[in-house]
């Protein structure tokens, strides 16, 4: 009986012998994976020392581990001074004797480079809460293609976002160049800095960019009382008028109760209206009629126009000459 040993030998298989690889827009490289198999026959058993041939201008490849006996783990790395094209690489394995020498080709196709940037106009938004409604703040998202990148970018403000916040963009998406990012903050906010992330994405592509929203405790609603004179004269016995304005402060509405304050005996005011309603941002305007009694001595007094809504309250200063004497 004759009996056929067969030589021990082994072959090489690649997971995958065909590959697209973009080639990158920055300093960081891109890289593919994949197996390089090791199939013994006729009871090879030895390792194989693996290397790549023939790879173009910016690419390079390493084997994990090298030498290896059943598989190895093959990555492709590519910069950014790689050429667009197609090349057809070789995957070499050589036994420790250097006598058995297997081989098995790479199809490698470099494609241009598709990405885009993310940038933020500004890198914090300040918003002061309301006491009702809503105010708004923004910044501009700003989009750069980069390389051959055609596509839409679609923009977000990553989850969570703070209660009694909203975010919108506009435009969105955007191919190219800034969309407005608006906050809208509602009164039942909280003071506080809240760091946010804006994400966009395009396909498999997504960068982001960090924005720190500030919110603002609430202004204090306030008024002030304003004489349209800050002094005036009069004789005993006489009767004048001025007008007074109530502004609102940090959205101040409501019904300002006026009245004189600090006066000598003898003279006194009325209002009309007595409690003008001041809208929240304006002025409201009330006449005050001073009366100066005969027995006011003659000096000059420093008296106030009080404005009083709930617990505040608010003087106005105005000084009055009475002069020293009287209407027959």
């Amino acid at each position: 009986t004759l009996k056929v040993l067969s030589s021990a030998d082994f072959g090489l298989t690649l997971g995958a012998p065909s590959v697209s690889i973009a080639i990158p827009l920055g300093a960081t490289p891109t890289t593919h994976s994949q197996v390089v198999s090791i199939t013994p026959s006729g009871g090879f058993s030895g390792p194989v020392t693996l290397t790549l041939e023939g790879a173009p201008l910016g690419v390079t490849g390493a084997f994990l581990p090298n030498p290896a006996t059943t598989s190895s783990a093959f990555t492709l790395t590519v910069d950014a001074t790689a050429l667009p094209g197609t090349t057809t690489l070789t995957v070499r394995g050589l036994d420790g004797t250097g006598a058995l020498n297997r081989t098995a080709a790479l199809q490698l196709t470099l494609t241009p480079g598709a990405d885009f940037s993310l940038a933020l106009g500004a890198p914090s938004v300040t918003v002061t809460i309301p006491n009702s409604g809503t105010n708004s703040g923004s910044t501009t998202a700003i989009v750069t293609p980069l390389g051959v990148f055609a596509g839409n970018v679609a923009l977000s403000v990553l989850a969570p976002l703070p209660t009694g916040v909203t975010a919108i963009f506009n435009p969105n998406p955007v191919a190219s160049g800034a969309s407005t990012l608006a906050f809208s903050v509602a009164s039942t906010a909280s003071a506080g800095t809240y760091p946010l992330t804006v994400q966009g994405t395009s396909g498999s592509l997504t960068h982001t960019a960090p924005v720190s929203l500030i919110l603002l405790a609430p202004l204090v609603p306030d008024f002030t009382v304003v004489p349209q004179l800050a002094a005036v004269a009069g004789v005993p016995g006489s009767v004048g008028s001025l007008d007074v304005d109530i502004n609102s402060i940090n959205s101040f509405s409501g019904a300002v109760t006026l009245a004189l304050q600090s006066t000598p005996a003898g003279m006194t005011a009325s209002f009309s209206p007595a409690a003008p309603n001041v809208p929240s941002g304006g002025t409201a305007t009330s006449t005050m009629t001073k009366t100066i009694g005969a027995a006011v001595v003659e000096g000059i007094y420093n008296v106030n126009i009080r404005g009083t809504s709930g617990a505040l309250v608010r003087n106005g200063p105005l000084q009055v000459t009475v002069q020293g004497f009287a209407i027959s």
